[in-house]
């Protein structure tokens, strides 16, 4: 396509724990809502890991860890699995610039607007104005999503990874020692080494690194969204800064907790009727936030949920 999608400038702070800011980002982002199906782009589809996903793979590497602990107790003269910690058999990596690193088909290489404040080496005729061509997947690209799950995909597959079926996301090696596990949400990665070897994984790291730059965590305190907690009795996985935020923002100072919140009132035609456009916007914001809660780490908030979604 001889098109040029226009781009602008997005901001975002990246913050630790306690609210606090770490990290200022700013990317430049393609206007997809401009780009044309079947000339800019084919297929959009890209699966994710689900939340249950990723609480049953919590659940199956701190049970691993628990038995390596109960075997360490008993075989005390195994120094290497006395050494094992939790980080050992549940890491996280983050893929810098994951987009930027997939390339696109030849027929879906976007002409784009160069950022405002770039100054191209190239001058342009009179009439005319410098772009870029996109060789790689760019955030904001309607296609870009599903670039970057078919290439991390092929990668994966290629070190001897193999997708599950029923969770598309979800990689698994058999190695001599015991079993690789990946998750990944785009650019999040969940590692699960399920061997008594705590080196299992530097080899795919290693080999992940000759493809793109994955920061890695020392241990697991965030994953897509969610905090957690190393306790002598395993990993305590729970939204208290995220809980704590949207009470602070749509609940009345004052208002009384209850164990399990829940209503019986309906809202006539009438009433609903009457609903100006914020106060419908705003009650699709609370039941969206409450949606991330309940389909990361609090599904016993499932039926109060479903029926505000209603």
């Amino acid at each position: 396509s001889d098109k040029v999608v226009p781009t602008r400038w997005h901001y975002e702070a990246k913050t630790d724990l306690r609210g606090e800011m770490i990290k200022a980002k700013a990317r430049d982002v393609v206007q997809g809502f401009r780009q044309t199906k079947d000339t800019d782009y084919k297929e959009v589809f890209a699966p994710t890991i689900r939340g249950e996903q990723v609480r049953l793979l919590l659940a199956v590497a701190t049970k691993h860890f628990g038995l390596l602990r109960k075997e360490a107790r008993l075989y005390l003269r195994n120094a290497k699995l006395l050494q094992m910690k939790l980080a050992d058999v549940l890491g996280k990596g983050d893929v810098k610039d994951a987009y930027l690193q997939s390339p696109l088909p030849e027929d879906e290489q976007i002409l784009f607007e160069l950022p405002l404040g770039y100054e191209p080496k190239l001058k342009a005729p009179p009439g005319f104005k410098v772009v870029g061509r996109a060789l790689k997947a760019l955030p904001g690209m309607k296609q870009a999503g599903r670039t970057w799950y078919v290439h991390q995909r092929h990668i994966l597959r290629d070190m001897g990874f193999t997708p599950c079926t029923a969770a598309p996301c979800i990689y698994v090696k058999e190695t001599d020692t015991g079993i690789l596990v990946i998750g990944h949400f785009v650019d999040d990665l969940i590692m699960l080494n399920l061997t008594r070897n705590p080196h299992a994984f530097d080899s795919v790291k290693e080999a992940l690194s000759g493809n793109y730059e994955v920061k890695y965590a020392g241990t697991l305190d965030k994953f897509l969204g969610a905090e957690f907690e190393e306790r002598e009795d395993g990993l305590r996985l729970h939204l208290t800064n995220y809980i704590d935020n949207i009470t602070k923002k749509y609940l009345e100072e004052g208002t009384k907790p209850v164990m399990t919140p829940e209503f019986t009132a309906e809202m006539s035609a009438a009433e609903a009727a009457l609903l100006q456009r914020a106060d419908i916007k705003m009650y699709q914001e609370i039941t969206g936030a409450l949606m991330f809660a309940m389909t990361t780490a609090h599904p016993d908030i499932s039926h109060a949920v479903n029926k505000l979604a209603r």
